[in-house]
């Protein structure tokens, strides 16, 4: 996992894992203005790798759901 990962991704939660990323994802907004080119293009490509990372926690989380629900029944 890359240092940048455990900057959004929380290492212990409850709850939903894409749901907290998601939240943590709107903290790079405060930076949309800086001055840096380079800041900015890391923004815009860090924002589209952490979408399909939610993609993929929701997809989990439904798989999980569902095993679950269906050992209940």
């Amino acid at each position: 996992m890359a240092v940048r990962d455990l900057l959004f991704s929380p290492v212990a939660w409850t709850g939903s894992h894409a749901t907290i990323i998601e939240s943590n994802v709107k903290l790079l907004d405060d930076l949309a203005t800086y001055p840096d080119p380079a800041v900015i293009d890391f923004i815009r490509a860090e924002k589209i790798r952490l979408a399909e990372a939610v993609k993929g926690e929701r997809h989990t989380e439904t798989l999980m759901e569902r095993e679950r629900d269906e050992r209940f029944e």
